[in-house]
């Protein structure tokens, strides 16, 4: 089920006042719109008359029953992925992928990865190696858009370009036949711990 609400708020544009519909739960199967709205980046924003859009910045629960699947975005900081951490606690599902990220368009990669078929463990650390290949730094925002399977290639996005590059898909089949399980628990699949696994991996293959 979904859960939502309504919120008082201004908008940081013109101070307007606006009760706006707040959505903090999703569950995939039962609300494929509420995705979609995701996806399209219309889901938790505010439209002022004003003109301005703002991104209401809250807890934000996803849950994808057919793929046992659960990620939550925790706006605010290490506080709030901390009381994230805790929540996913009480979650009876041993069997289920849990993800925790700082925030809502770090889940809508989440939920590409996902739908794509795709290990974000194995995309994450592919990540770092095509920074470290490119001479980028590493905490460079590289972000997955699409897997093109006919041209065997991964699409992502350089929002700081605002481009995309390809890499080959076989790059990511090799890595995922190489990187290790990802350990049973481990919430936060970023580019700190794909750091860490790419260093493992160099290490474990010198």
């Amino acid at each position: 089920m979904s859960i939502s609400g309504t919120v008082k708020v201004r908008c940081p544009g013109c101070g307007s006042a606006h009760d706006a519909v707040l959505v903090q739960s999703i569950n995939a199967r039962d609300q494929p719109a509420l995705v979609e709205k995701l996806l399209a980046g219309e889901l938790n924003v505010l439209v002022c008359s004003c003109g301005r859009r703002t991104l209401l910045e809250a807890t934000l629960l996803f849950h994808d029953p057919e793929h046992a699947y659960f990620c939550q975005a925790c706006p605010g900081g290490e506080a709030a992925m901390a009381s994230g951490a805790r929540a996913f606690v009480t979650i009876a599902h041993s069997q289920a992928t849990c993800r925790l990220v700082p925030s809502h368009n770090a889940l809508f990669e989440k939920v590409l990865i996902l739908r794509a078929g795709l290990d974000d463990a194995v995309l994450e650390v592919l990540k770092v190696l095509l920074l470290a290949s490119r001479g980028d730094e590493l905490d460079r925002v590289l972000l997955f858009a699409k897997v093109d399977r006919d041209a065997g290639h991964l699409i992502w996005q350089l929002p700081d370009q605002h481009r995309t590059i390809a890499s080959p898909f076989d790059g990511y089949t090799k890595l995922a036949a190489t990187l290790r399980a990802t350990p049973a628990g481990e919430l936060r699949i970023d580019r700190a711990w794909a750091i860490e696994a790419a260093r493992a991996l160099t290490e474990s293959g010198s």
